[in-house]
Formats: C-alpha cells, structure tokens, sequence
C-alpha cells in the first residue's frame, strides 16, 4: 500500500512539473488541483485539449465573465474529469448558472464553481428546483450568520 501511494505522489508531482511548464502564469495552487485531478482520476494529460478547453471558454464568455477568473484552470480541469466533450458540459454549466441567478443568486467570482456544483448535483433533477433549495438554504445561513455569510458559500447551499 505505501509503495502505490509513493507511486501516485510521484505522479501527481510529475504531472504537477508538467502543468508548471505549459502554464506558468497560472496560480499554483490551481495547478495543483488539476495535477491532483489527473492523478486521482488516471486521466491523460494533453497540453493542447486543455489550452483548446481554455479558450474555448475564452471564447463562450464575455471579457468580465467570472468563468475567466482564477477558477478559469480548476473549471477546465473539472469538465475534463466529465467528458472529452468540454464544450457540452460548459453549455450544461452555463444553463445552471441561468438557472442559480434566476433564482437570486448574484454573479460573483464564485458563482461558476456554484454552477459546476449544480451541474454535478443535478443529473436527474431539474436545476431549476435545486437552485431554489439552494437559495432557501442560504437565505437560512445568512440569516443565522450574517457576517460569515457571503459569496463564497454559493456553492455550498448548492451542495
């Protein structure tokens, strides 16, 4: 067991190396996620999937989209842990934002994680109905907390 961890911490850290190159401008910490997803979900790495992925959502979003802040790299990485199709499930992302700003949720930097957690969630229920639970439910921990309570808990109420 210990020589198989040592193995996936070895990987990870190759992978790591690997991301630091392509992608020096990104933040460290957000290529570590994406090492660390690579290397839990035995994915192969591409340089060039995840710059197409990357521009891709470049390309869908405006020039003051939250999707193009620092969650830019961890969001790309998530959607290849879904499907090789990114673009199908940023489309899927992008309809649950609708869906979580319909129903009150205010567009901030946390809000596309908070949609990629109701993409998750929502498989086989309408994210409509979950995005009106998960405002409910931060509605209650606002009102319980009001000075802990703010935009970064979107994706918790979502969870």
């Amino acid at each position: 067991m210990r020589s198989e961890l040592k193995y996936k911490a070895d990987q990870m850290l190759e992978l790591y190396k690997t991301i630091e190159k392509d992608f020096m401008w990104e933040h460290n910490l957000t290529k570590h996620f994406v090492a660390l997803l690579y290397t839990e979900h035995d994915k192969r790495y591409s340089k060039d999937t995840f710059k197409l992925t990357l521009d891709m959502i470049n390309k869908e979003t405006g020039i003051f989209s939250n999707f193009r802040s620092s969650n830019r790299f961890m969001l790309a990485g998530l959607m290849h842990m879904e499907s090789d199709s990114t673009e199908g499930v940023f489309h899927q992302i992008r309809s649950c934002e609708t869906a979580l700003k319909d129903n009150g949720f205010k567009s901030g930097m946390y809000l596309p994680l908070a949609s990629y957690a109701l993409y998750k969630t929502s498989k086989d229920q309408s994210p409509n109905l979950l995005a009106q639970k998960a405002q409910l439910i931060y509605k209650q921990m606002k009102s319980n907390h009001p000075f802990l309570t703010s935009g970064d808990d979107y994706s918790m109420s979502v969870l």
